[in-house]
C-alpha cells in the first residue's frame, strides 16, 4: 500500500486501498453476527435442555409418589359366619387423600348406605352386623386399605344362595371415588371397571357425597 505525502490533513488512500478496508469491515461484521447468532442458540439450546430437566424431575417426582386406588366388592363365607363388603386399597407408591365418595345404583343416586342396605332382597335375612369406615377426607397409606361399608350374618348355612342373591342385587352398584395425590394430582376410581384410576384436574363437588 502506497502512503504519499501531502500537504492535506492525514493520509491520503488509493481507491483500491478504500475497497480492501470496506471488505475486510464487511467480513468482520458478518463474523460478529454469526458469533452473536451462535451465542443466542447456544443459550436457547441450554435453556431447553434445563426445562426439559426440570420437567423430567418434576414428572419423576409425581411419579414416585402416584396412590393408585382400586375399590372391590366382597364376599367371604366361614364356618361361623357370612360378610358381604366394599374394599378400599392403595395399591400405589404415595397417600391417596380422598375427597368425594359418591354411591349409585344405575341412574340412582344412593344417599347413604342405609339406602343400599334397604335394596336387599326380602329373601336375605336382615344382617347381624353391620360395620364401616369414613371416606370423608381420609388420607390411605401406600398399602393401606379400609372398609367404607360392611354387613355381617352369623349363621352361614346358606352362604352360597346368599351371596348369589345380593350379587344380582347389587351388580348395578357403583361406588365412584375421587382421590388426589400429595402434588393435587386426581384421579376418579369406580368399583365397577377394571380399567386404570381416569386423571381428571381436580375432584368436584358431587351431590350426596356419602360418609
Amino acid at each position: 500500500m502506497a502512503i504519499e505525502e501531502d500537504s492535506g490533513p492525514g493520509l491520503q488512500l488509493s481507491g483500491e486501498d478504500k475497497s480492501w478496508i470496506k471488505r475486510t469491515l464487511f467480513r468482520i461484521s458478518i463474523m460478529h453476527a454469526i458469533l452473536s447468532i451462535v451465542g443466542v442458540s447456544t443459550g436457547v439450546i441450554a435453556l431447553y435442555a434445563a426445562l426439559s430437566q426440570a420437567d423430567a424431575t418434576s414428572k419423576q417426582q409425581h411419579a414416585s409418589v402416584w396412590p393408585i386406588l382400586t375399590i372391590d366388592q366382597n364376599t367371604q363365607s366361614t364356618d361361623s359366619s357370612f360378610t358381604f363388603e366394599f374394599a378400599v386399597k392403595n395399591s400405589g407408591v404415595g397417600p391417596a387423600i380422598l375427597h368425594s365418595a359418591q354411591l349409585t345404583d344405575g341412574e340412582e343416586n344412593l344417599s347413604s348406605w342405609e339406602t343400599l342396605q334397604d335394596k336387599l332382597p326380602d329373601s336375605v335375612p336382615r344382617p347381624d352386623q353391620r360395620f364401616g369406615a369414613s371416606l370423608r377426607s381420609r388420607a390411605l397409606a401406600p398399602g393401606d386399605s379400609i372398609n367404607p361399608f360392611g354387613l355381617i350374618w352369623n349363621d352361614s348355612k346358606n352362604s352360597k344362595i346368599q351371596s348369589v342373591t345380593i350379587e344380582n342385587a347389587f351388580a348395578n352398584v357403583s361406588l365412584n371415588i375421587c382421590y388426589c395425590s400429595v402434588f393435587e394430582k386426581c384421579w376418579m376410581t369406580s368399583s365397577t371397571t377394571n380399567d386404570p384410576p381416569e386423571p381428571i384436574d381436580f375432584c368436584p363437588v358431587v351431590a350426596n357425597d356419602i360418609q
